[in-house]
C-alpha cells in the first residue's frame, strides 16, 4: 500500500469537508448589515415618496391626514419595503414604520391622520411610535 497516496486523499478529503463545513455555517451578511440595508431602504422609499408628492406632503402635514392624501403611495411603498424584507420583517423593527412617522410626518405620528392602518396591526412591526 502507498501511504504517501494514502495521506494525500486524507488531506484532500479533510481540506473538502473542512471547506464544506466552513461554507455551510458562514452566513453571507450580518445582522447588523441587514438591519442598516433595511433602514436605508425605508428611508429611500420615504425620500421619494416627499420628493414626488411635496404639494401632497404639505397639505397633508397642515391637515394631519398624510395616509388618507397619500395611501396609494404610501400602500405601494410599504408593499415594496415588506417584498424586500421578506421574513426579517417579524424579527426586526418596523423601519417602514419608523421612517414613515420620522421622516414623513415629521415625528407625529397624529400627522398621519386616523385611518392609519399601523394602529391596528394591519402593519404589523413591533413599534407603536
Amino acid at each position: 500500500m502507498n501511504y504517501s497516496l494514502l495521506a494525500i486523499v486524507i488531506v484532500v478529503v479533510v481540506a473538502v469537508g473542512f471547506f464544506i463545513v466552513r461554507r455551510a455555517t458562514a452566513t453571507p451578511r450580518s445582522v447588523a448589515a441587514q438591519r442598516l440595508d433595511d433602514q436605508r431602504f425605508a428611508h429611500l422609499l420615504i425620500t421619494e415618496l416627499k420628493l414626488y408628492n411635496p404639494h401632497m406632503v404639505k397639505l397633508g402635514l397642515e391637515n394631519k391626514d398624510l395616509y388618507h392624501r397619500l395611501k396609494s403611495e404610501i400602500d405601494r411603498a410599504r408593499q415594496m419595503y415588506d417584498q424586500r424584507v421578506g421574513p426579517r420583517a417579524g424579527v426586526h423593527p418596523d423601519y417602514f414604520h419608523e421612517e414613515l412617522v420620522k421622516n414623513l410626518a415629521e415625528g407625529d405620528i397624529s400627522n398621519l391622520g386616523t385611518d392609519y392602518p399601523h394602529k391596528s396591526g394591519i402593519f404589523g412591526g413591533n413599534n407603536a411610535s
